[in-house]
């Protein structure tokens, strides 16, 4: 088992690579992805400038009508029928096998239907496939005396708060990355609980406020450019956000895990995966809803249909910009002439626009 020193050195070397890797070839095409998904125009497009700040800048929504249908579509395929999964013996002549499919599908049937939010993980893994192309869910087991909580879970994470290697395999980047790390938001007052019970190393204050900053450019987009409901402050409460990380390293062959303070402090020590996770897997998928081949970021539906998306967006808003021009006349009105500028433009019915030469002085631009 590797020391302390070496682990911490391995979980920031990893997640600088991993995340300088991020910010320079996916998490650009990942926002523009949820821009259009939201419907809002991508950042350098021509409707943000100046010039179009007067002009129609409509954004006919033809992506996410496409991704709406599709979870209608997935919502029929998956619960259209009362039993949420359907569990069958191998060898049907087999009394002991029917008897487990029997009971393997009543518990499955109760978790997720009683302890799982099954249907909005269904639907929320399918929207963030179709909508950025990767969809990622950690599978664990929430354990708590005090809140009489025993319970198997699944959490969708943002792409955004997951790191592999960029050299995994597209097949199973979960299975063939040497490392994975999680990043976790956590209130201090849960991560000081930790500490007090000596599952985590102690640590001040001042070193938990090192872990507050972690701006994020993808998180604050899909919080709809609110301020950044985890952004940097200056004093620790108890509901004050830092960010941990969960590290799965591979060491001689076989996964070590430990949590580590950002990328500055070790909160835990090397261990073994077998001894949180009983069943020795990384606990982690990794999944898409497009296969591209040799791509471990493949694209989504929001990709695939950008530049049809901004033909249907152009199209309309000239339409538009055309109709006004037809209702609105343009008008080339002589300088220095005695004409009623605001009676023209105000283009009221039934008004009287004064002018001395009407032959002259105003020049109607029909459309």
């Amino acid at each position: 088992m590797m020391d302390d020193a070496k682990a911490l050195q391995l979980a920031r070397d990893a997640y600088t690579g991993s995340t300088d890797y991020f910010n320079a070839n996916i998490r650009r095409a990942i926002e523009d992805d949820l821009r259009q998904f939201q419907s809002r125009h991508a950042p350098d497009s021509k409707y943000n400038s100046d010039a179009y700040r007067t002009r129609s800048r409509l954004y006919r929504p033809k992506t996410r009508s496409v991704i709406r249908k599709n979870e209608a579509q997935a919502a029929e395929a998956f619960f259209s029928t009362v039993d949420v999964v359907n569990v069958e013996p191998q060898d049907e002549q087999d009394e002991l096998q029917q008897a487990s499919a029997e009971i393997q599908k009543a518990l499955l049937q109760y978790r997720l239907t009683k302890t799982i939010p099954w249907f909005q993980i269904v639907l929320g893994a399918y929207q963030d496939a179709q909508a950025v192309g990767v969809v990622v869910s950690h599978q664990g087991w929430l354990w708590n005396e005090k809140r009489k909580l025993d319970t198997p879970t699944i959490d969708l994470l943002p792409i955004e708060n997951f790191r592999f290697d960029p050299a995994a395999s597209w097949l199973d980047p979960v299975g063939t990355s040497p490392y994975l790390i999680r990043l976790i938001p956590m209130y201090v007052h849960d991560v000081k609980q930790k500490m007090v019970a000596g599952r985590w190393r102690k640590l001040s204050d001042q070193q938990l406020l090192a872990a507050t900053t972690k701006y994020d450019s993808t998180r604050l987009l899909r919080e709809d450019n609110r301020t950044d409901s985890r952004d940097k402050i200056t004093a620790i409460t108890d509901f004050t956000t830092v960010w941990v990380h969960q590290v799965i390293m591979r060491v001689d062959d076989e996964d070590v895990i430990y949590y580590t303070l950002g990328e500055q402090y070790l909160l835990t020590s090397p261990e073994p995966l077998v001894e949180h996770y009983a069943h020795g897997r990384r606990p982690f998928v990794v999944g898409s809803c497009v296969i591209e081949t040799h791509k471990p970021y493949p694209s989504g539906v929001s990709r695939l249909t950008r530049n049809t998306q901004v033909e249907i967006n152009e199209l309309a808003n000239m339409r538009v910009d055309n109709v006004k021009f037809a209702m609105n006349k343009r008008y080339f009105v002589a300088r220095n002439k005695q004409v009623d500028i605001r009676s023209l433009t105000r283009n009221v019915p039934g008004s009287v626009t004064l002018l001395n030469n009407p032959e002259t002085d105003v020049k109607v631009i029909d459309t």
